[in-house]
């Protein structure tokens, strides 16, 4: 039976919806603490009720409720523990200011692109003398190696962050290799300029404006990839 364009589209959704929050709240091995931190809470309250109330600590009702309790976390952690993160990230993004467009970051985040490139673009409340040009420049190469900065006038001043790689892999148990997309580096690279560049160039002349573009030939979200 062929897929409907209704159904199609809703199973689009899902994907674009997945890859937002991967990019945002983890990928395979993030969260691995708050898993650990979390089987150690949840294994503790068994044992110390089997203390307290004498059990023995080798009875099955006490192995039992804690074998369940970690498992229980384990699957917990890697559906939520994810979720948690994006939520919070999303609140982070949500409180950058400076005229910066979320929504639109966000679309760019649930596109797939294999090498997606980021630049970031600055304009300024007061105009910068063009003596200072090439110190900024510098400072920002400090701030965020490997980036670029070009000013396009007196208040203006773009940033090329450099391509990113949108794919990540996992190994599985038996040796297979899972690849997928995501923008996870490409949303990290971004956070570094808003953490790195614009607080201390805000104090000096205020950021006004802050617009995100991200290039790069972008893949059908329902493609394989190779």
């Amino acid at each position: 039976m062929s897929e409907s364009a209704k159904e199609r589209d809703r199973r689009l959704r899902k994907v674009a919806a997945s890859l937002l929050v991967e990019s945002l709240g983890g990928s395979p091995g993030i969260g691995a603490a708050e898993i650990v931190t979390g089987m150690l809470a949840l294994a503790a309250p068994p044992l110390v009720v089997g203390i307290f109330t004498s059990w023995d600590l080798d009875r099955p009702l006490v192995i039992g409720a804690t074998v369940l309790a970690m498992a229980g976390l384990v699957v917990l952690d890697l559906t939520l523990v994810p979720r948690v993160l994006a939520a919070w990230r999303l609140f982070r993004l949500r409180r950058i200011g400076h005229g910066f467009e979320v929504e639109r970051y966000l679309r760019f985040l649930s596109e797939r692109r294999r090498s997606p490139r980021l630049t970031v673009e600055l304009r300024f409340g007061e105009r910068w003398p063009s003596t200072e040009w090439e110190t900024v420049s510098k400072a920002l190469g400090g701030w965020v190696p490997g980036a670029k900065a070009r000013w396009i006038n007196d208040s203006m001043l773009k940033i090329d962050c450099g391509e990113f790689d949108g794919t990540a892999s996992i190994a599985d148990d038996d040796g297979s290799v899972f690849r997928y997309f995501t923008n996870r580096r490409l949303h990290d690279g971004f956070m570094r300029v808003v953490r790195k560049v614009v607080p201390p160039l805000t104090r000096v002349r205020r950021v006004v404006g802050l617009r995100v573009e991200v290039s790069g030939e972008t893949v059908p979200l329902d493609a394989k990839l190779d």
